[in-house]
Order: structure tokens, then sequence, then C-alpha cells
């Protein structure tokens, strides 16, 4: 399977505190993601860097923060938190000496930020310099696919607010509020049904929650926020909350691998059309006819704005 393509971040809203114990070269301490009392705005990856998070309408790249609150105590670049080709996160130790760990579960509120993240387990365990640890899915409140197909109509610019009439002497007038809205209907291909048909080494999202017994409320109530089970999250998850989140999506589509690699930094921000959050239409057709591992995703966007990372 190539690397995937696609990617679609919703807003999480992270509440404090969140925290994790680190032990490495320079100290074990506690580091701090969100204080206790306080909210932060983040999407995985499609986000301002810079950004303080401290608005819907501005949200920080959480793996960026994460990665400066792991190296606020040393003041130097002993941790990275990075998203991969492949689409899941690494954790990078690169301290001066020994090893780096991070316990998920001496803190509060550190399993969340594992889980985000898309990693498992108690801690990362000990991480040798220069060494990592992997995440095991795709990050929580994304969708990572592996590409749109040829029925992509890229963006289209239609006019809102608008009315026009021909009179019978063939004249046109029309009232115009000056707006247009660029709309896009694609389909996403190749999500992997359930985590259960996730191909090794491969970290899409999976178009839905495993299909078992523990599993069931998942598929008929699914979460109005974003996901923080100790599961993958699921693309019927996604599109449940995304109306509820507060903020909008970051979107690329068929650019992702540039924007990881850094040569591009530009994405889209915006929304899913209301369509497509009714599902008045299958969102999730098999792939290919008769074959139950692989699902599409047909989604109609909405593009308000191009932001930078």
């Amino acid at each position: 399977m190539n690397n995937p393509t696609t990617m679609l971040a919703q807003v999480l809203v992270l509440t404090g505190e969140l925290s994790v114990q680190v032990i490495d070269s320079h100290s074990t301490r506690t580091v701090t993601l969100v204080a206790a009392g306080a909210t932060r705005y983040a999407r995985v990856f499609l986000a301002g860097t810079a950004a303080a998070g401290t608005t819907t309408g501005a949200p920080y790249d959480l793996l960026t923060a994460f990665t400066n609150a792991l190296n606020a105590a040393p003041a130097s670049a002993f941790w990275s938190v990075t998203l991969l080709p492949a689409g899941n996160v690494q954790i990078a130790y690169n301290g001066g000496s020994g090893t780096g760990q991070i316990d998920w579960n001496v803190g509060t509120g550190g399993t969340t930020i594992r889980n985000l993240l898309g990693h498992t387990g108690s801690s990362t365990g000990a991480i040798s310099v220069n060494g990592v640890k992997l995440g095991a899915y795709a990050p929580a409140g994304t969708i990572i696919a592996t590409a749109a197909d040829e029925s992509d109509s890229a963006y289209q610019v239609r006019p809102v607010s608008f009315a026009v009439a021909t009179t019978a002497g063939g004249t046109t007038y029309g009232i115009d509020a000056g707006s247009r809205t660029a709309r896009r209907s694609v389909r996403l291909r190749l999500l992997p049904q359930t985590e259960t048909e996730q191909g090794a080494s491969e970290y899409l999202t999976p178009a839905f929650p495993p299909d078992t017994s523990g599993s069931s409320s998942r598929w008929t109530s699914p979460s109005t926020t974003y996901y923080t089970g100790a599961y993958a999250d699921s693309a019927h998850e996604f599109i449940a909350a995304c109306h509820r989140a507060p903020g909008e999506l970051g979107v690329v589509i068929n650019g992702l691998q540039p924007l990881i690699a850094g040569s591009t930094s530009d994405y889209d921000v915006g929304s899913l059309e209301a369509a497509t959050a009714r599902a008045e239409d299958d969102l999730f057709p098999l792939s290919v006819s008769g074959w139950y591992k692989y699902r599409d995703l047909v989604l109609r966007l909405t593009r308000t704005a191009r932001a930078s990372r």
C-alpha cells in the first residue's frame, strides 16, 4: 500500500489538566500540555505550528505543542513528535545520553494525549538516544486515506446570496452579495473497513469501529466530540462529531506527502456539507464490489480559506 495522500483533521477541545511523566537525561518531571482549568484548541498536523490554540479559529498543531512541552525544561530539542509518511505519529528521543521515557499513566489525563496520538500502552518504554516509538494507529480526530479517486471534482466556485432574473425584453438583472463558496465532491479510496482489516505497516483511518459486541455502541451512538478511547478512531465517528465540535476542519486532498516532507505548507480550512453530515447518500460504499475489506468514503466539502502550517 502506498503512503496516504489525503488527510482531514477536526478541532480538538483540550481541557486541563493534561500531563504526563517524563524521564530523560535532564530530569524526571511532570510535563503539562494543558494546565488545570485551561482550555486549548488543537488539530493534528493541519494547524499553525506557532498558533497559541486559545481560539477555535486558530488551533495549534497538537504534535508541535506536545514537542514544545516536552522540551521546555531542558530548553533543548530532546524530543520530537511528528507525523510520519505512513500516517502514524512518531515520538523520537534525541537527548544527550541515556534513555528517555514518557509514562502516560503518571500525571493527569496522560492517556488522553496517548490516545489522540494513536499510541498504546502505559508508557513509551525506554527509548535510546536517536531511538523512536511509533504509534499503532492513525491519530484520533483525523481521517487519513490513501487517495481521492478520479471522480474528485476539485473546488468549484458558486455564488452565495445571489438572485438573478431575465426580463421579457431579454435583459438580465442580478442582486449579488459578493460572496462565493468553494465546494468539492471527493471520494476517498480504500479505507480499511475496521482496524481488523488494517494491513501490516498500514495506518489509515478505518471506516468503522471494531465490529464487536464491546464496540456496538460506537456504531449506533457515536461520540458527539472527538474520540479518545483506547481503540483506533474511525471515519464514521469523525463525521458524527465534526459538526458538533467547534471550529473548522483542516483538509489536504492528494497533497499530504509534500506537507509532511516540508516542501509545501498550505492546506485548506473548511467544513463537511450538510448532505454529508446527514448521510443523505451512502457514505461508505465498498471499494470493490463484493469485497468487504475496504470501504470508500464519499464527501462533499466547502472551503472557507487557505492556511499555512
